[in-house]
């Protein structure tokens, strides 16, 4: 009988564990933080022009942790600007490729698709070429990979020599990108199989998991 109660006890605590299960917040520096730990400071982030956004969810047995990306409101204000354009098709037609002639205005579709923006002086869309490489190497021929930047042909092709970045490049479209007034680097585009655009990012490195998620259900 001792025994029966003591499992039952045991039972009971297990159950309560599993319900009470915690949350948790990780910051960039690795720093993790209860729900009203992490309340306080996003008050004083918001206050100070920082956007704190979820960017991966782990669930365990004892807890959920959320990792947290910060981003400057004001720059990230410019690309909400380009997220309204969710749904759009990516004009690719406005573009040329290396022998100087534009794509068909279907060269992107029965494929998804992700568009890179960038340039070689842009810090930020440097740091993020591992994570495009890898991305490629995951979806290879099943997905299109492209990258655009408004910088010369040689500029380009001499950078690659010792950073490479191993899919499509489209150079020299300064124009093309003052026609959609794209200013801000690095920006990556989703499409879907159409053309479409699903999704835009500011910060790859950050949302590595769910950009291959959507990958994933856009095949």
């Amino acid at each position: 009988m001792k025994n029966i109660r003591y499992m039952f006890l045991l039972s009971l605590l297990f159950g309560f564990t599993t319900y009470a299960q915690g949350t948790y917040y990780k910051l960039n520096d690795n720093q993790t933080l209860n729900q009203i730990e992490y309340g306080n400071l996003e008050k004083a982030m918001r206050a100070s022009g920082i956007t704190p956004k979820i960017v991966k969810t782990q669930e365990r047995n004892d807890s959920i942790i959320k990792t947290i990306g910060l981003f400057d409101s004001k720059t990230e204000a410019n690309y909400d600007k380009f997220r309204e354009g969710i749904g759009t098709s990516f004009k690719i037609e406005k573009f040329k490729d290396k022998s100087g002639n534009y794509y068909s205005h279907d060269y992107l579709k029965n494929k998804p698709t992700v568009v890179h923006f960038w340039f070689t002086t842009c810090t930020p869309c440097v740091a993020e070429i591992p994570n495009l490489n890898i991305m490629k190497a995951r979806f290879n021929d099943s997905v299109n990979f492209i990258a655009i930047t408004f910088e010369k042909e040689k500029l380009v092709t001499d950078f690659l020599k010792t950073r490479p970045i191993n899919f499509e490049h489209i150079v020299n479209s300064q124009k093309q990108l003052d026609q959609l007034d794209i200013k801000y680097y690095p920006m990556t585009l989703l499409l879907d199989k159409d053309g479409k655009i699903v999704e835009v990012y500011s910060q790859i490195k950050l949302f590595d998991e769910e950009i291959n998620s959507k990958l994933k259900s856009l095949l």
